[in-house]
């Protein structure tokens, strides 16, 4: 059998193209086959050093000269493989890596599919990912699907025996990635085109410029090495700052050695000074003690002149608090007696209507019987348990709701019926619930039948009660009121009003002038 191989001119194995021809000798003839040529993909492994996993940032100096590997900090060495086609007899993928004494691998890798792989109908695999058409879709981690071989640097193949502190395994030199049979006998190939990336995790453990590294991919038994990766080591953060401070303790200990030497000369030029000195610093002593008995008497009479300032200081402020607290009770007594003038321009209307159970009810009522809804100033439930309008020419404050309607519900409540359709049916089912029959009574209000049920007092009701200004409604409301009919001088209040407010301001002015002249 006669093999032809064509290398290309590039050199290596990149896309090589080979021809087959066989010879038969047949008792004395010779025949010749036709030739087979078969394209072997393009063999491409390519190696870097990344940042990390996620941060592919390559620090290879061929692809970022200023890039470095910090002293003692982690990195990643990529061994991204060849993209082999689709149709091509793939039977076995393995992935080794050898690494520099500057490095130190620590076992971590990972391994992730660069493409999406088809698995082979009835296997597990396929299975596995069946809701996906049997496809893992590309950047899958498949760590799991490989197996970790590991050379040390003294024992190669056998790890030192324990106990032992001479001479023993210090390092891993050389990892091989072997990628499980049974996941490669299951992708279908003629699907898919397969390409994976191995990451190896190093810790650059030597100051060493020019780091190199190479891998190797070996596909069906043959080997075939990557490009070489150059990368340069920097000093780390840490170091740089360990630096930093030896430097400073250099200084440092070179200026204390100095120092000793200056004190030193001048210990000897004070030797013979010694008794002069002493009486010197007696001196000093005395006039010392005189100085902090001085401080001392100062110090005492600051403090008697303090609490002095402190007490005239107390007193000012309760003067103050005095003043505005009677300012503002004369500018309330004034407010208060303006609001009196105010309130009587109001009028009353007392309504004696049962099935008026809250304050939108009342309002409604007084509304429909002539009121002007912009005259209402408030409701309210007197002693009598009937509401009460109040209204004038402007509007007036909020209604307290919720006291009113708990006040009328101490007196009586009503209850409206829409499936009931006679006062019968109405006295019977309130009977039912317990309700004396004396203290209901029924009638129809806007076509519904409406319930109104007295609450029992012990105590006497009260008499009906007669106010200044105020009209009365029975069964039959009778209201004749015009606009204007006041009984009250218009002018003559709002004079008066003008009045206490002047007075109000002048108190004001005053307080403001009494405090500041405290001040």
């Amino acid at each position: 059998m006669e093999v032809k191989k064509l290398v290309n001119p590039e050199g290596g194995y990149n896309g090589n193209t080979y021809s087959n021809v066989f010879y038969q000798d047949d008792f004395g003839n010779i025949y010749k086959s036709n030739e087979v040529t078969n394209d072997i993909p393009k063999i491409d492994p390519r190696k870097d050093a990344v940042i990390s996993k996620a941060d592919l940032t390559s620090l290879d100096l061929k692809a970022n000269p200023k890039a470095t590997v910090e002293h003692t900090t982690f990195f990643q060495y990529r061994t991204k493989g060849t993209t082999f086609p689709k149709n091509i007899n793939f039977e076995s993928y393995t992935v080794t890596d050898e690494f520099h004494q500057a490095d130190d691998y620590d076992g971590v890798y990972f391994a992730e599919t660069g493409t999406d792989i088809k698995f082979k109908q009835g296997t597990a695999l396929y299975n596995r990912f069946k809701s996906t058409g049997g496809v893992m879709k590309a950047n899958t981690d498949i760590t799991k699907y490989t197996t970790q071989v590991i050379d040390r640097n003294v024992s190669k193949t056998i790890n030192t025996d324990t106990g032992k502190t001479a001479g023993v395994d210090t390092k891993m030199t050389k990892v091989t990635v072997n990628f499980d049979q049974d996941f490669i006998d299951s992708i279908d190939f003629d699907q898919t085109t397969f390409q994976v990336d191995t990451f190896f995790q190093a810790k650059r453990a030597k100051k060493v410029e020019g780091v190199t590294n190479t891998y190797k991919e070996i596909v069906n038994g043959v080997e075939f090495s990557s490009n070489e990766v150059k990368t340069n080591t920097s000093i780390s953060a840490k170091e740089e700052l360990d630096n930093k401070i030896a430097d400073l303790l250099n200084k440092v200990n070179l200026d204390k050695k100095k120092q000793e030497e200056r004190d030193n000369k001048q210990d000897e030029r004070l030797d013979g000074n010694d008794k002069r000195m002493e009486q010197v610093v007696l001196s000093i002593r005395t006039l010392a003690k005189g100085t902090n008995d001085a401080l001392t008497a100062i110090d005492k009479d600051l403090q008697d002149t303090k609490a002095k300032v402190t007490t005239v200081k107390s007193d000012l402020d309760e003067a103050k608090f005095t003043i505005e607290v009677h300012t503002e009770a004369i500018a309330n007594l004034i407010k208060a007696n303006a609001q009196n003038e105010a309130e009587k321009r109001t009028s009353s209307l007392v309504i004696y209507r049962p099935e008026i159970t809250s304050d939108a009810d009342a309002v409604k009522y007084a509304v429909n019987h002539g009121v002007a809804p912009a005259s209402i100033v408030k409701t309210y439930v007197n002693n009598d348990g009937n509401f009460v309008v109040t209204y004038r020419n402007s509007f007036g404050e909020a209604t307290e709701t919720t006291k009113n309607i708990n006040a009328i519900r101490e007196i009586r409540d009503k209850y409206e019926f829409y499936a009931l359709n006679t006062e019968d049916e109405v006295r019977a089912k309130l009977v039912s619930e317990g309700v004396k029959p004396e203290n209901i009574k029924v009638e129809r209000v806007e076509g519904v039948l409406t319930a109104i049920v007295y609450v029992e007092k012990k105590t006497e009701e009260p008499k009906a009660e007669v106010k200044p200004e105020t009209t009365s409604v029975n069964e039959e409301v009778k209201h004749d009121e015009h606009e204007g009919h006041e009984g009250h001088d218009h002018a003559g209040q709002e004079s008066r009003i003008k009045n206490r407010t002047d007075e109000v301001d002048d108190i004001f002015s005053f307080s403001s002038w009494f405090k500041s002249f405290l001040v």
